[in-house]
């Protein structure tokens, strides 16, 4: 059984505007909406089953991952991974994690649950957030105005990690999973900072 991750929780930003629904892809007209997008090439490291990689972008660094529980994860760092992979832009890294690109290379992906692609985008959200200090700075502005985050994509229902606001209005249509993770682990980070201010005051009155 597959469990799904439901991402629900409590803002611990002060809001000081009205909430705003903040729309993003890679193709946003607004510099720092489309920023946010998975395919900027931003460069991050992070840790995977003990070992450390480092991608290009989150969008490598996914398909790298997905390449790493194929039946050849050494082609990870040669096709995906790395500094200088073999897939340069985000597209092309997208293209790389299909089946398509993994049959031609005699891989097969022989497990990818819901649960396991969930997992992974926080691992590299969360990375980003640590290595790219304007995609920090863009979210946490969004938190502290109380926005919510909404990655657009065409699929609606279908998908996973955004969806749309329908054109004669209404709510939105898609899980949206990215924007859930996004907000969620900022708000992890900012805990995280104040509990380590709170330490630092602890120490100081020793």
């Amino acid at each position: 059984v597959t469990h799904i991750h439901t991402y629900t929780h409590k803002s611990i930003y002060k809001h000081t505007t009205n909430m705003t629904n903040v729309v993003f892809h890679s193709k946003s007209k607004n510099k720092d909406d489309r920023y946010l997008s998975n395919f900027t090439l931003s460069r991050i490291r992070f840790v995977y089953n003990k070992n450390e990689y480092e991608a290009l972008s989150i969008e490598h660094g996914f398909q790298g991952i997905k390449w790493l529980k194929s039946t050849k994860p050494e082609l990870a760092t040669k096709l995906v991974l790395g500094p200088t992979p073999t897939a340069r832009t985000p597209s092309a890294a997208k293209k790389m994690g299909g089946r398509k690109r993994m049959k031609e290379h005699g891989a097969i992906l022989t497990e990818w649950t819901t649960e396991q692609s969930l997992e992974t985008m926080r691992i590299l959200v969360e990375a980003r957030l640590k290595h790219d200090e304007r995609y920090a700075e863009i979210l946490k502005k969004h938190a502290e105005r109380g926005n919510k985050l909404f990655h657009f994509e065409r699929t609606g229902k279908k998908s996973i990690w955004g969806g749309f606001f329908p054109k004669t209005g209404g709510s939105f249509v898609g899980r949206n999973n990215l924007g859930k993770i996004m907000e969620e682990l900022t708000q992890s980070k900012k805990r995280r900072r104040e509990e380590e201010v709170d330490n630092d005051d602890d120490d100081d009155d020793d």
